[in-house]
């Protein structure tokens, strides 16, 4: 009883203590922290690196809407809140600001402008000069040589959720995640002949996440602890649409330096520098999916190489212990997510005290199921049959099976090491139609033992283009 009432203590002290640092933002203060001014993206200092213009270009920018016609997604029901902010326009209007490289005019609220304009002019007409002739003019309107249109075309909503966590006597805790992307195109059209001189659109994923534990349990008789800790952080999508346009203003500009469209006062040659970053960085986000994972080439279908294992008995004789083993692993893959696989392997089934030890091969087939082969790191589910042969006579143990046929059910892990190797590795259950692999014959389940493979597969044949749905 008190070695049990020890374990309880120590698993309230570590869960208060988990629970305290995991916590630790919690407890600040509930204070405003007041007006800020200039809040800066990651990408603004980027923007405010580009080599100086020879001269700004006017551009225009009537409306840059939001087009998506998305509504903010919420757990309870709908919302009237639209999921992006409904003024890019000023954020679009300001990054070009930023950059140098333009002068933007005023478009969104010209009927504004141009009444005010008529208002000072029958103001100076009337109270001026009585005669109006000295009544001062007023300087033209700049007009724009490039019009900047485009928009936010897209907010995908809970792209990629997940989470985990765990609890144990009454302490337990657990995270949840959540992606959502935001995707702005932009284009730049000559007013002159109205040719699209460039396009270029940018994507951002927006990251909500949320973290809480707590402790339901009861230290002592009618006395029950209970805490509760957490915090949930939403990424504003202000500043994910403003780094998006920001990004995209820079990349406008890189690119059209490239093409001549303006031109630079830069002689230090950190446009080639930047441009070759920009290269290199369309270049990685290009060998990426839509969760930033790394695209690889498919698959080479031949797979062979060796492997070690582990395996545990567990039959009639009791407490099977751990022996080691290996092998080689053969496979071929159908289509990307369907294959058969071959593996024979050796090694010994024993318990601690030694009343059994057999050395054995087994030889299994199995189906493998690849749920999402594209990525680097590939989880696969096995099911097929196979049998274990005993490698020695068993005069010592009348009555033990030579040859057992077995089914095996597991799952594993294949991670990509480059076109033409993998690391894999798998656990299983080889459950046998035979309770004679020791020799004795007792309850109603049939003799198994558990294994676990490490290995690595040289990936041979030609890789194949066809995708498996």
């Amino acid at each position: 009883m008190l070695r049990f009432t020890s374990v309880k203590l120590v698993a309230t002290l570590l869960a208060v203590t988990f629970l305290t640092a995991c916590g630790q933002d919690v407890f600040k203060p509930l204070q405003a922290p007041g007006a800020r001014t200039n809040e800066r993206s990651p990408v603004y200092h980027e923007l405010k690196d580009l080599p100086k213009p020879i001269e700004p270009v006017v551009v225009a920018v009537y409306k840059f809407r939001d087009q998506t016609g998305q509504y903010k997604p919420t757990e309870t029901g709908s919302s009237f809140s639209t999921a992006v902010t409904q003024g890019a326009t000023n954020i679009l209007i300001k990054a070009l600001d930023d950059s140098g490289y333009f002068t933007p005019i005023e478009r969104e609220n010209v009927s504004n402008l141009l009444n005010e304009r008529k208002i000072i002019r029958s103001t100076r007409t009337q109270y001026g000069n009585p005669e109006g002739q000295n009544a001062a003019v007023l300087p033209p309107l700049l007009y724009a040589g490039i019009i900047i249109e485009g928009g936010i075309v897209s907010y995908d909503a809970n792209v990629l959720t997940g989470g985990a966590g765990a609890r144990y006597f009454g302490a337990g805790a657990n995270t949840r995640y959540r992606e959502d992307r935001v995707t702005i195109y932009l284009r730049a059209i000559s007013t002159s002949n109205g040719r699209i001189l460039k396009t270029v659109n940018t994507s951002r994923t927006i990251l909500s996440q949320a973290l809480d534990g707590g402790l339901f349990r009861f230290v002592k008789f009618q006395r029950l602890l209970e805490a509760e800790l957490g915090y949930t952080y939403n990424e504003p999508s202000e500043m994910a649409v403003r780094e998006a346009i920001e990004k995209a203003v820079q990349v406008l500009v890189l690119d059209g330096l490239a093409e001549g469209l303006w031109a630079s006062s830069d002689t230090t040659g950190r446009i080639q520098t930047q441009l070759q970053e920009l290269r290199d960085q369309e270049s990685t986000f290009q060998e990426r999916d839509l969760h930033s994972q790394f695209g690889l080439d498919p698959r080479p279908p031949v797979m062979a190489g060796p492997m070690a294992q582990v395996i545990k008995f567990s039959g009639d004789v009791p407490e099977g212990r751990y022996e080691y083993g290996g092998g080689i692993s053969l496979g071929y893959r159908f289509t990307p997510r369907y294959g058969l696989s071959v593996r024979g392997a050796f090694g010994t089934l024993s318990t601690i005290d030694l009343l059994y030890q057999q050395d054995v091969l087994n030889l299994n087939a199995t189906i493998d199921f690849r749920p999402v082969p594209d990525y680097r790191l590939v989880p696969v589910l096995q099911v097929g049959l196979g049998a274990t042969l005993l490698t020695e006579a068993s005069e010592a143990r009348p009555g033990t099976d030579e040859v057992a046929a077995n089914l095996y059910y597991g799952g594993g892990l294949e991670y990509r090491l480059g076109k033409r190797a993998e690391l894999f590795g798998s656990v299983g259950n080889l459950y046998h139609f035979s309770d004679r692999l020791d020799g004795q014959k007792q309850g109603k389940f049939n003799d198994w033992y558990l294994a676990g493979q490490v290995g690595i597969h040289f990936l041979l044949g030609k890789t194949s283009t066809s995708s498996d749905n």
